[in-house]
Formats: structure tokens, C-alpha cells, sequence
């Protein structure tokens, strides 16, 4: 869960250093500038977002697996040679 939280906060941080970067661009147009700057921009607040999101969904799930009371891994799911497998249902 860890690592994927950082993920998406780490290319949230990258997109930011884009945006950053923009302003030191030659570009001959304005509006392309603005394109470039606009893009970064969102794909930043798409990232934190979804670092945000994972965040909340996962904030008490420490906590459950501490508890003990139940599966956390689905009864659809198996392992197999090691490798989770979802088993779908019919």
C-alpha cells in the first residue's frame, strides 16, 4: 500500500517539476506554452488526487488485519504457485 501511495506522489511531484519547467521553455507560441503548462498542471492534480483517494481508503486497513476477525483477501481469490489468482464467479 506503501509503495503505491508513494508512486502516485512521486509522479505527482514529477508533473510539478514539468509545470515548473514550462516557464523556462522557448516556445514561439504563447498558446502552446499555455497547452503545455495546462497539461502538467492537471496531470499533477490527477496524481495527488489519487494519492489522496488511496489514502483514504486504505487508512484503517492496518488497523482491520490487526483485528483478526475476518478474511481480508477475498474467498473468490487463491493462491496459485505462489501468484494471487482471482477465480471469477458463476
Amino acid at each position: 500500500m506503501k509503495q503505491v501511495k508513494q508512486f502516485f506522489l512521486t509522479h505527482a511531484k514529477q508533473w510539478e517539476a514539468q509545470v515548473t519547467a514550462v516557464g523556462t521553455l522557448c516556445v514561439s507560441n504563447l498558446s502552446i506554452a499555455k497547452g503545455l503548462y495546462a497539461f502538467a498542471s492537471e496531470q499533477a492534480a490527477q496524481y495527488h488526487a489519487i494519492h489522496a483517494h488511496c489514502k483514504h481508503l486504505w487508512q484503517y486497513v492496518a488497523e482491520y488485519i490487526a483485528l483478526g476477525v475476518g478474511d481480508v483477501v477475498p474467498s473468490e481469490a487463491q493462491t496459485v504457485d505462489g501468484n494471487m489468482a482471482v477465480i471469477a464467479s458463476e
